[in-house]
């Protein structure tokens, strides 16, 4: 429990939103779709011609930043349509938005969001998540397993993203794509939230800081602990 009130997600929490039931896992074709759609404005969120630049609030939503910036423009100018205000109304400037890295493959002339740590793709009707500390989008399994690897409890326990290596905690700051507000999401995503911006005090937007030169050895760690849970996922 936080100071004010807040709560930390716990590992009981992380692993039930794949124990619950196995539609956590498998997507259905409606998901599929939306999940590469701008919330906002339902364009495509990949184009052959050039990389957009994307961005997700903490409820899993993931929108071109361009189109969300008009947005937050349109709420400034007083010209917001209202149905979009009431929809959106969390969101007020770029502190409530993180940018995302979304890994893409192309099969059949479709894109696909990929994982760029287990190279899984959406075709594959995965779940995916993305961390607030790096945007990094990634197979909500692989985070799962990593979080029974490293023995993730109660009290919040930090780990390197298996991507690109900045730190993130496992309690808080995992946020669910949730294109279709799924109740199981939108609890987990509500529930760290809330820990965020009531008990530390902090924006879903977090500013990161540099790493440091005692960091070197980080990417040769990563690749062992990849190496690791690949093997035990491959065992299964």
């Amino acid at each position: 429990m936080g100071n004010d009130g807040g709560t930390i997600a716990k590992r009981s929490d992380l692993l039930a939103l794949h124990s619950r039931n196995v539609e956590f896992q498998k997507a259905d074709d409606n998901e599929a779709s939306l999940i590469t759609t701008c919330a906002i404005s339902s364009l495509p969120l990949y184009s052959e011609k050039e990389d957009i630049p994307i961005v997700g609030d903490y409820k899993g939503r993931l929108y071109r930043k361009e189109k969300i910036l008009e947005y937050i423009l349109s709420l400034k100018l007083g010209e917001a349509d209202p149905d979009k205000s009431e929809q959106y109304n969390y969101i007020r400037s770029l502190k409530d938005l993180v940018d995302v890295k979304v890994k893409w493959t192309i099969s059949n002339g479709t894109p696909y969001i990929q994982c760029p740590v287990t190279m899984e793709s959406k075709q594959e009707k995965i779940s995916y998540a993305y961390l607030r500390t790096c945007g990094c989008v990634l197979s909500f399994k692989l985070l799962e397993d990593l979080a029974v690897h490293f023995g993730v409890g109660d009290e919040p326990i930090k780990s390197e993203c298996p991507n690109c290596g900045e730190v993130f905690h496992f309690n808080y700051d995992i946020v669910v794509l949730n294109p279709l507000a799924k109740q199981q999401y939108n609890a987990w995503n509500d529930k760290n939230y809330v820990y965020i911006t009531e008990t530390l005090k902090r924006s879903h937007a977090k500013q990161l800081k540099k790493k440091s030169k005692s960091d070197s050895n980080a990417p040769k760690k990563r690749r062992a602990e990849k190496d690791s849970i690949n093997k035990k996922r491959q065992k299964k």
